[in-house]
């Protein structure tokens, strides 16, 4: 939800839904109908000419008009800062000892080269992670690094789920912050056999056969879906994978995750916080769910100059006892704004985090927060891995 553009909540989706109606249904269904673009994809035992047929008859059957170039959806995926930000949020579970912290760590637009690089990093973290975090440490249930990709825009993430009647979110965040450091020190001690392991097991993977027609057809379709159309996709990563080198991964992983002073990392820690004593600045009770269900999505057009006064204004359902202009959270950390680029939206301020010890400040923040979050940021537009 933060990183993309337009995106709704499950909580925001179910509001919605109560007020639907029937005729909203069918008004949506008729405009529709009407206009539309069509991409399609044919696999398996047909002939060009009984494929183009199939594509006839579904023309013929919706009968509308193709969608003009300008109404195509437009995808823009949110532009972190460079510097550390945090979103704490409180559980929706009243009483439960459950919390997850999610370390994103953005790249940004990648080609083939950068993509295949990060992923390798991320194969090269996976057991040294999972081995310090979960084993030695003991952090939690569920501990993992991935690698992300949000329309073409990339990123790593490393995730710990713990319990905060054991750890607070905070203390997990520095454990994470040790581990990084552990590991930009694997990474500068590498031997060339151990890391040409890891790439050559990344290769391996990369050529094994589709496991069947399903498999194979829908990792061609997504080539469609994100209008990049690199049906060889895995043959350009082999190939790009053996060229690449131990130095190229540590360079990435100091530019992207290293917490060296002078570094141009982007790291977003979303923080959800369960109930127990090791969260000494969580409420007793958790913000109910009808007053997140009331919360409206907030358009990202009108959020320019929203947080000049460094605070973030309250929703109309989240304090009814103020009014939609009064500010009700804590102050926010703020950094320089980003330059604007070309095709880039820039907003006024970029990061917060609310602080539950500055006094009549919420120690939680809204599903309209989270929106408003993103209106201090650049947006990035979407970028074709090719």
């Amino acid at each position: 939800m933060l990183l993309e553009n337009k995106s709704w909540t499950k909580v925001h989706k179910r509001a919605f839904l109560a007020n639907l109606r029937k005729v909203d249904l069918m008004n949506f269904v008729s405009e529709f109908k009407r206009m539309s673009h069509i991409e399609g994809y044919v696999h398996g035992n047909y002939t060009v000419e009984e494929a183009l047929n199939m594509e006839l008859c579904v023309r013929n059957r919706l009968r509308n008009d193709a969608l003009p170039q300008a109404m195509l959806p437009v995808e823009r995926v949110t532009q972190l800062p460079v510097d550390d930000s945090v979103v704490r949020v409180k559980s929706f579970h009243e009483g439960d000892t459950n919390s997850t912290v999610m370390n994103y760590f953005q790249v940004g637009p990648a080609d083939i080269s950068k993509f295949v690089t990060l992923e390798l990093l991320n194969a090269i973290m996976e057991e040294p992670c999972f081995d310090i975090l979960r084993t030695k440490e003991q952090l939690g249930y569920s501990v993992f690094s991935d690698m992300k990709n949000t329309s073409g825009i990339i990123g790593l993430t490393v995730t710990v789920s713990t319990q905060a009647s054991k750890f607070s979110v905070k203390l997990v965040d520095e454990k994470i912050e040790e581990f990084l450091l552990e590991m930009a020190d694997r990474l500068d001690d590498m031997a060339a056999k151990e890391f040409n392991t890891h790439r050559d097991s990344l290769i391996a993977v990369k050529r094994c056969d589709d496991s069947s027609l399903q498999e194979a057809a829908d990792r061609l379709f997504t080539e469609i879906r994100d209008k990049t159309y690199l049906f060889d996709r895995l043959d350009k990563e082999v190939e790009e994978l053996e060229k690449l080198d131990l130095e190229e991964v540590v360079s990435l992983f100091h530019s992207t995750l290293g917490t060296t002073e002078g570094n141009l990392r982007k790291k977003l820690s979303v923080q959800v916080v369960g109930f127990g004593e090791k969260e000494t600045g969580v409420p007793v009770k958790a913000e109910t769910f009808s007053a997140f269900s009331q919360s409206t999505p907030v358009d990202l057009s009108l959020c320019q100059g929203l947080a000049t006064d460094c605070t973030v204004k309250s929703s109309p359902s989240s304090e009814s006892s103020n009014s939609s202009d009064t500010p009700v959270t804590a102050p926010l950390a703020t950094t320089a704004p980003l330059a604007a680029t070309e095709d880039t939206e820039l907003y006024d301020f970029t990061h917060l985090e609310i602080d539950p010890a500055v006094e009549g400040c919420r120690s939680f923040l809204t599903v309209d927060d989270l929106h408003k979050f993103k209106c201090g940021l650049s947006l990035h537009p979407v970028s074709k891995i090719l």
